[in-house]
């Protein structure tokens, strides 16, 4: 469901997890848009449709695509790359409709790669879009249920969870493995060791630090 809020006015759009259905919901609430919504579409078919040209791109040497750009025979062997791939979400919206309201419909899940529609690559936008084809998942209660569960199964096999505790030293075994930790708490030292509280650190931070601190 996507929520559009103007002031006190909310506008919700449903948004199914199947093409067709999601086409046809969007059909109804803009029954003037039917030509932009359907290129919308077929676009995005198209596109992730081309994992053929993906795989070349990426197998093909470099200084090879270079000199098939140069004398213009790129095109033929990656179309859709070369129309969509340096163009962003905005620009593609911007070619299909005006109507900015069903741009912003369409253009809803630009949270999720962490960039405006200005910026973000439409390609990345396609590969989300048909992520969410195959539906999407929500925790019940909210996205703070996964650490509510997950705190007591961690403290029950003796481990220990703690938010924004200020780290001063990371101690190392003989080994360059993390072995404990060294905390501010309350304005006193406290020393995590197998004698009191055990804190375990991820492997690929002890891989990169010196043996001392």
């Amino acid at each position: 469901m996507t929520a559009i809020v103007e002031g006190e006015k909310v506008k919700f759009y449903p948004r199914t997890s199947k093409w067709d259905e999601y086409e046809r919901e969007l059909l109804v609430q803009f029954p003037d848009e039917v030509i932009a919504i359907g290129r919308y579409f077929d676009i995005l078919k198209t596109v992730m449709g081309a994992g053929k040209e993906l795989v070349i791109a990426k197998m093909v040497p470099k200084f090879i695509l270079i000199v098939l750009l140069k004398i213009g025979l790129l095109n033929l062997l990656l179309p859709i790359l070369c129309k969509y791939g340096r163009k962003t979400l905005k620009q593609v919206l911007d070619e299909l409709t005006s109507n900015k309201e069903l741009q912003l419909v369409l253009a809803y899940s630009f949270g999720d790669y962490g960039l405006p529609p200005g910026e973000a690559p439409f390609l990345l936008h396609c590969s989300v879009s048909r992520h969410y084809m195959g539906g999407a998942y929500y925790p019940r209660g909210g996205p703070s249920e996964i650490p509510l569960q997950m705190i007591p199964i961690i403290q029950k096999q003796g481990g220990n969870v703690l938010v924004k505790a200020p780290v001063t030293r990371i101690l190392v075994d003989t080994e360059g493995r993390a072995s404990a930790h060294i905390i501010r708490r309350l304005g006193r030292f406290r020393l995590l060791s197998a004698t009191s509280e055990i804190l375990l650190t991820p492997q690929i931070l002890s891989k990169i630090f010196a043996p001392c601190y």
